[in-house]
């Protein structure tokens, strides 16, 4: 089962060397990459828990065979970088040759990194993309096994990748027709294996530029350029996890022959904001970039204008070369890093609320005298999965300078708060917790917070730093209780804190709730019982439990039995029924009850979601199997039947002539009776057909639970016949 690392945010550690502009920033350098860097499309820059960044590129050899894909590291916040951390690519011909644009980066929540690459060849005709996990990122990083994603001898150069929230990795790479994008899901979580399966393309024409993220809601969206679709070029779809949605055109197409689309980005929200170029210069002579934002609730929005120049000065640009975007996941604002041609081609920041009209700008970050292609390739860190990877405070940016001279990254950080930034807190949002959780809230601020200066209301009631309660951990505030928290609901509340300069938090009033679940989960029903079973071996083990607080469910237990062990997802020979009853077929499960000997079971069961101790319990008891009741073989004049079998409602029997019918649960206790001639379904037909059986119907009684019973014809001979069957409530 896939669980989700808690308080991931307050692990978020950042290093207080920062650059910036103009006083103090210079070329801080990610590497020697040129030309062939990752395309802003596609995520490559992530930052783990601790704060490091990671950031791919291609290097700039001029021998296209040998070209590479690295991963640069700077353990202080951008201000230096070991530029060859990590090589993605090996020496094998595939790994280094022909490779282009397109390279991009993701981290899960193990902190492992996924890396996607692609190449291209034109004789013979050869496009292929590359997947690579690299491990133990904090220590001595290791690769897997590169996999070839996709192959194909057609024209593509799509490759783009995005992780959700339950871990599954996703890639964009070539599809199956010329210049056609295809969207692919890993097959297990974090992509263990290296395997992967298509969900198809989004488009049933050429598209080119597509980019891909998920949202809150674990959507997946892709955005392109469809040269089959002259109305709007720029394309937006949704992937449900089933099928392709209806597209949502963007633009005013005209001619064509340019990549229209910039690149998406999700917050928490629940929104997805949208960057792409309307080509409507072609006819009107001046050139657009424009913003929508898209959500469940309202579609597409209208757009929104950033920023316009003349058709003749962006001739021949490719937009996804020279624009990006980002948003603060926890807020939804906006960012779009941008060459913007009409004042020169400076790079220029510009940033838009979730309430805001219209984009402002925020910087102007470089020189306006380097003309419109000085600066190339620009790309902004952020992502919504996982929490840690977020923008948050900080929004991380680079970009290629001077490609044409002596290529290399240049990075710069953009701080959104002058006062401490509440980036998260611990638990969650409406999250269940045991009795002893302790609450913690988690800052960043580029100067330090002043805990002196902290104020939190817990149900109302204040604490200050000068409180035993409350205590400060670095940029992190801890409460502890005092006593256990008592079942039932707790807010908690930001009344004030500040950096060390004096600004105050513009957090101040953020409340958040979660609730309580004391007590695990009971144990309501059993069987076979503690005690000795006088008429039979059991066939099975039945366990009912129930969680009263925030709940329990088919996948929060472990059972042993006589030192074999069963764990969900169902297997073995377990059978599942709702959600809190768990069967065992002692026979299917290859267990072995010795006969006058001691079974033993341990049943442990757990909260959902897994809150930890002492919200998990193990139940144990013992019986003893003796010999008694057991499944007989009869002549055919004195066979028993029943069928469905396992059943649900009721059972029909078959039995001869005579006989009388008991049912017996696994403790050998008789629960009904059926005397002979009772609950008849058809009579014994005219004429000698003495071997005929009679047929009849149990419907249990409604107390009567789920489990093994045994079904026992009688006879006056004395003889008996046995039979074994399963009532499934």
């Amino acid at each position: 089962m896939f669980l989700k690392k808690q308080a991931i945010l307050g692990l978020l550690i950042l290093s207080a060397a920062f650059a910036f502009w103009p006083s103090d920033y210079g070329d801080i350098q990610t590497g020697n990459s040129g030309s062939g860097s990752s395309s802003m499309l596609n995520r490559s820059m992530v930052m783990n828990s601790g704060g490091s960044l990671y950031c791919v590129y291609i290097d700039n050899s001029s021998d296209i065979s040998a070209k590479r894909v690295y991963i640069s590291l700077s353990i202080d916040g951008g201000t230096t970088w070991d530029s060859d951390w990590f090589e993605a690519t090996d020496t094998g011909l595939y790994g280094r040759h022909s490779l282009i644009d397109g390279c991009a980066l993701a981290i899960d929540y193990n902190e492992d990194l996924h890396v996607v690459w692609h190449r291209y060849q034109y004789s013979p005709m050869l496009h292929s993309t590359y997947y690579r996990k690299i491990e133990d990122i904090h220590s001595s990083p290791s690769g897997s096994e590169i996999i070839r994603v996709f192959d194909g001898s057609i024209k593509s150069c799509d490759s783009g990748i995005a992780m959700d929230s339950d871990g599954y990795i996703w890639l964009v790479t070539g599809g199956p027709t010329s210049w056609k994008a295809q969207i692919w899901r890993s097959d297990s979580v974090y992509a263990v294996g290296g395997t992967f399966s298509s969900v198809g393309s989004p488009s049933s024409g050429s598209t080119q530029g597509v980019s891909i993220c998920l949202d809150a809601n674990d959507l997946v969206h892709v955005a392109y350029y469809d040269n089959g679709v002259s109305a709007s070029y720029a394309q937006h779809r949704i992937f449900d996890g089933t099928d392709w949605l209806s597209v949502d055109g963007m633009g005013n197409g005209s001619t064509g022959g340019r990549d229209h689309n910039c690149g998406m980005a999700a917050d928490v929200l629940g929104n997805v904001h949208l960057l792409y170029g309307d080509n409507i210069g072609d006819v009107t002579g001046t050139w657009y970039f424009r913003y929508r934002i898209w959500n469940e609730e309202d579609g597409m929005g209208t757009p929104v204008d950033v920023c316009e120049f003349p058709s003749s000065s962006y001739d021949g640009v490719c937009n996804r070369y020279i624009a990006s975007i980002a948003c603060t996941e926890l807020t939804g604002e906006a960012f779009i890093l941008i060459r913007d041609i009409a004042r020169g081609g400076s790079l220029c920041l510009y940033k838009k609320s979730l309430t805001d009209t219209a984009f402002t700008l925020a910087e102007e970050l470089t020189d306006t005298s380097m003309l419109a292609s000085y600066y190339y390739l620009p790309r902004m860190r952020g992502a919504l999965y996982p929490e840690f990877d977020n923008t948050s405070i900080m929004v991380d940016l680079a970009w290629t300078e001077n490609r044409s001279v002596d290529p290399h990254e240049v990075f710069y950080r953009y701080t959104l708060s002058e006062g401490p930034y509440l980036v998260g807190h611990f638990p969650s949002s409406n999250a269940w917790v045991s009795e002893d959780t302790v609450v913690s809230l988690n800052f960043i601020d580029l100067d330090g917070i002043d805990p002196t200066t902290a104020s939190i209301s817990v149900d109302g009631v204040v604490y200050n730093i000068s409180d035993v309660e409350l205590v400060a951990c670095g940029n992190r505030l801890d409460y502890h209780p005092s006593v256990p928290w008592t079942d039932g609901t707790v807010e908690v509340t930001l009344l004030a804190m500040s950096d060390v300069l004096g600004h105050s938090t513009p957090d101040t009033g953020t409340s958040f709730s979660f609730k309580i679940d004391k007590t695990p989960p009971s144990l309501l029903y059993h069987e076979p019982d503690s005690a000795l079973i006088a008429d039979y071996v059991p066939d099975g083990a039945l366990m009912l439990f129930k969680d009263l607080g925030c709940g329990s469910d088919s996948l929060c237990w472990s059972l042993t039995v006589n030192d074999l062990e069963f764990e969900p997802p169902s297997g073995g020979g377990i059978i599942i029924e709702g959600d809190t009853l768990v069967m065992l077929a002692f026979t299917l499960g290859d267990v072995t009850i010795p006969l006058n000997d001691t079974s033993r079971i341990y049943f442990t069961v757990h909260d959902k979601p897994d809150i930890g101790a002492p919200n998990e319990k193990t139940y144990y008891w013992w019986f003893v199997a003796a010999t008694g009741i057991e499944e007989t073989d009869l002549p055919a004049n004195l066979a028993l039947s029943a069928y469905p079998n396992p059943f649900n409602s009721s059972v029909f029997i078959s039995a001869p002539e005579g006989a009388k019918i008991e049912i017996f649960d696994v403790n050998g206790r008789m629960v009904d009776d059926i005397p002979v001639g009772a609950n008849l379904v058809f009579a014994q037909p005219p004429g000698d057909h003495k071997d005929r059986p009679y047929e009849f119907v149990w419907i249990p009684d409604e107390n009567i639970t789920s489990g093994i019973y045994l079904v026992r014809a009688r006879f006056d001979s004395g003889e008996k016949s046995v039979k074994r069957i399963i009532y499934l409530k």
